[in-house]
């Protein structure tokens, strides 16, 4: 699978959704054939607006079931006005 970062859901082809909801059903049928998938990998998680109850549960999903490092970066960290 190559590699796709997303900014928007007008980045994705129309097919796109689908084959990520299928995949998404596989990997919960069989979560210990993708438990390596991105052992090493950084998650990086912007939100638009702060949510700690999102956070929280991105957090608790990615690092041990796929072993992603998640980090935090605030929407504001750049952009606070001068």
């Amino acid at each position: 699978m190559k590699a796709q970062h997303l900014t928007s859901d007008r980045d994705l082809s129309p097919d796109e959704p689908r084959r990520d909801l299928q995949l998404t059903a596989r990997l919960k049928q069989h979560p210990d054939a993708y438990a390596e998938v991105m052992r090493r990998k950084t998650l990086a998680m912007i939100f638009m607006k702060p949510s700690t109850r999102t956070r929280v549960s991105f957090e608790a999903a990615a690092w041990p079931s796929l072993g992603p490092r998640p980090i935090y970066c605030p929407n504001d960290s750049q952009n606070r006005p001068r």
